[in-house]
C-alpha cells in the first residue's frame, strides 16, 4: 500500500471552484470598470466638445468685428452675442459654453488690427462651497 496522501477529486474540484469564482469576480470587476469610465470619458468629450463649439464662435465673433473695425464700423452686437467697448478702447464679449461657463473674449485695437488681451473660461453663476461638516459629538448613534 502507498503510505503516501494523495490528492483526491474533491479537493481538485474545490481548487476548480475557487479559481472559476476569482474569474468571475475579476471579470465583474473589469467590466464595472470600463462603464465607469465609459460614462466619464463621454463626459469629457461631451465638456470639450461645447469648449470648442464656444470657442469656434469666439473667432468667429473676433473675426466679424475686425471687420467692422476694418469698415469703421463697430457693430453692438454680432449673432446674439453684445460687444462691449470700455474707456480703453478694449472689446469685450462673452460666449456661453454651457449652463455654468462662459468664454470671456477682450480684444484691444492696435493699428486697426485686434490683439488679444483675454481668453478665459469663466463661470457665468456664483459658486458656492459647501461649508458644513457632519462631526459626529458622541450624543447620538447614526
Amino acid at each position: 500500500m502507498n503510505s503516501g496522501r494523495c490528492f483526491g477529486a474533491g479537493s481538485a474540484l474545490l481548487v476548480l471552484i475557487f479559481s472559476i469564482l476569482c474569474l468571475t469576480v475579476s471579470a465583474l470587476t473589469a467590466l464595472s470598470s470600463a462603464s465607469g469610465e465609459r460614462v466619464l470619458s463621454e463626459k469629457v468629450g461631451s465638456v470639450i466638445s461645447d469648449y470648442y463649439s464656444a470657442d469656434c464662435r469666439a473667432v468667429e465673433t473676433a473675426v466679424a468685428l475686425r471687420e467692422g473695425i476694418r469698415n469703421g464700423e463697430v457693430p453692438d452686437k454680432i449673432g446674439e452675442i453684445a460687444i462691449n467697448v470700455d474707456e480703453n478702447g478694449q472689446y469685450s464679449f462673452s460666449v456661453p459654453i454651457n449652463e455654468d461657463l462662459a468664454l470671456a473674449v477682450r480684444l484691444a485695437e492696435k493699428d486697426r488690427k485686434l490683439m488679444i488681451v483675454s481668453w478665459l473660461q469663466t463661470r457665468t453663476n456664483e459658486w458656492t462651497p459647501n461649508e458644513t461638516l457632519k462631526v459626529w459629538t458622541g450624543e447620538t448613534v447614526p
